[in-house]
Order: C-alpha cells, then sequence, then structure tokens
C-alpha cells in the first residue's frame, strides 16, 4: 500500500510542475498567440526577432518571414509597390527570381517615436545586390524594400 501512495504523490507532483510550468509558459504569449521571445520584440526579445527575421531574408524562407508580416504589409520591389495580399505573393515571386546567397545587416536602430524599428541591409542573389530596408511596428513587418544600391 506504500509504494501505491508514494507512486500517486509522485505522479502528483510530477503532474503538477508539469502544469506549472506550462502555465508560466502559456502566461509569457501574448494577445496574438506569440511566444515570449516573440513578444516584446520592440523591447526585451527584439535580438531574437531581428535574427529571425534577418535569416528568413538571407534565405528567402517564406513561412518564417510570413509570421511576421503585418496585415497591412507592403512591399517593394525597385520601383513597383505592393500592398497586402499582393505584396505576401509579390514576395514569393521575388525569392523565386532572385535566389538569396548572402544578407549582411549594415544598419539597425529603433525610430525617433520608439514604437518601431528599422533595419538596413544588402541582400546579394543570384541576380545580383539588393539594398534591403525593413520597417518594424509593434513586432511586425508593415514595410520591407529591395532596390539596388547607388554606390
Amino acid at each position: 500500500m506504500k509504494e501505491k501512495t508514494n507512486s500517486l504523490w509522485t505522479f502528483g507532483l510530477v503532474f503538477s510542475l508539469l502544469v506549472i510550468m506550462v502555465s508560466c509558459s502559456n502566461s509569457r504569449s501574448g494577445e496574438n498567440g506569440r511566444s515570449g521571445n516573440e513578444m516584446g520584440m520592440l523591447s526585451g526579445g527584439k535580438s531574437n526577432t531581428i535574427e529571425t527575421i534577418t535569416e528568413g531574408i538571407r534565405t528567402g524562407n517564406m513561412e518564417t518571414l510570413s509570421r511576421f508580416l503585418a496585415p497591412a504589409f507592403s512591399l517593394s520591389v525597385l520601383d513597383q509597390t505592393y500592398e497586402s495580399p499582393t505584396a505576401v505573393e509579390a514576395l514569393q515571386t521575388f525569392y523565386t527570381e532572385n535566389k538569396p546567397l548572402e544578407f549582411e545587416v549594415r544598419h539597425q536602430g529603433t525610430s525617433k517615436t520608439g514604437d518601431g524599428r528599422y533595419l538596413v541591409g544588402q541582400l546579394r542573389t543570384g541576380n545580383g545586390l539588393f539594398r534591403t530596408n525593413v520597417i518594424l511596428k509593434k513586432g511586425q513587418i508593415v514595410e520591407l524594400k529591395f532596390s539596388r544600391p547607388t554606390h
């Protein structure tokens, strides 16, 4: 009988710890269901977000990038501008036609008003170089621009 009691007590303890861990994990999720690492991207977690977006740009991984695209996302490729929902299709086309080889972040910072971040980089593709500008607000990409470098 004592073994059953110990087993039940151990099971209860392990179950309780799992419930606490899940509760803590869920409490760190934001309104949009993103994890604690994805939330606060403009504050404490911004490094992970920028790294993930940078990796998505570098590889042309639409699954990664689409997690960060704002509903009102704008894309500029050379002199052509696209708005949601055609912007997502145009971004996919851009990566199909311009296989990414390397992406280097040249500069990043916070907007003067403090409500957003920006990222400036250079994307090297099979079809040449593209200056890349990214504007984020509330942890989402609101604008992505690919243009030819001027120098």
